[in-house]
Formats: C-alpha cells, structure tokens, sequence
C-alpha cells in the first residue's frame, strides 16, 4: 500500500491532533532514517514512528509504502493483545478497509507519546481504537 495515497487522511489526523504542519514525514526506511539521524531503531520493519524532541516537539515518520505483511502483523498483533482484555472481540475486525488500518497504526504510535500511555501498548490500543470512534471512522 502507498501511504502516501492517503495523505488526506494523514492531514486530517494531524490537525484533529495539533502536530505542527509537516510534521508527518513519509520515508523509505524508518530505521535508516533514525541511523542516520543519531536514533536507534531495531524494528526495520516499522511502519510507523513517532519522534518526541527535547523541546517538546514531535515528528511521525511514515512508511511510503507497507506490504500486506507488515500490515498484518499489526493487525495480528491488535488480535493478541486485546485477547487478554476479551475473546469476545477483536478489534481489529473493525479495521475492515486501508484508511482505518491505517488510521489505527498511525494513532496507537502517536498514543506513545502520552505520558499517561507510554509504552503500554495495550494501552495505546484501547485509546487508538476510542478516538477512531471519537472521529467517526466506524461511520463508514
């Protein structure tokens, strides 16, 4: 998939969030880019990052393109964790087109960096999927 095909969408979720204009950036390789950036990055299949700077501001690296593969790991990855709060339901079912996967990777890795969520990432799951309802991306 072509991320940048949906930089609408990429937009639209900066501003709901008050990043500073252009501070989505789209690249060929997050771990390249955090290398050659003085950052450490070992997950070279990261489609997704968030840059947090001493002064307080931040920067989402995006992949320009994300293989089904990689989609589906964090899709999967959705699945298993949210097995622990209930079998019943899978999130991830919900993420049914392009735009809300990635909606959904985009807002659980900006979820990061709320002092409130951190690293939990079951944490930046839940919250990910409750602002998505927030926006109405369940509308469609």
């Amino acid at each position: 998939m072509f991320t940048k095909d949906h930089e609408a969408m990429f937009a639209y979720l900066q501003e709901k969030y008050c990043l500073p204009q252009g501070s989505v950036q789209f690249v060929n390789d997050i771990s390249g880019w955090c290398r050659s950036h003085g950052l450490r990055e070992c997950d070279t299949g990261k489609p997704v990052r968030l840059i947090l700077t001493p002064q307080g501001g931040c920067q989402m690296l995006v992949l320009n393109v994300l293989s089904d593969d990689v989609i589906q790991q964090q899709m999967n990855a959705l699945s298993i964790r949210s097995q622990g709060i209930n079998v019943a339901v899978d999130p991830s079912e919900r993420l049914n087109s392009d735009r809300k996967k990635l909606a959904y990777i985009f807002l659980s890795e900006y979820a990061t960096g709320l002092p409130e969520i951190g690293s939990d990432e079951r944490l930046a799951d839940e919250w990910a999927i409750k602002e998505m309802e927030r926006l109405e991306f369940f509308k469609s």
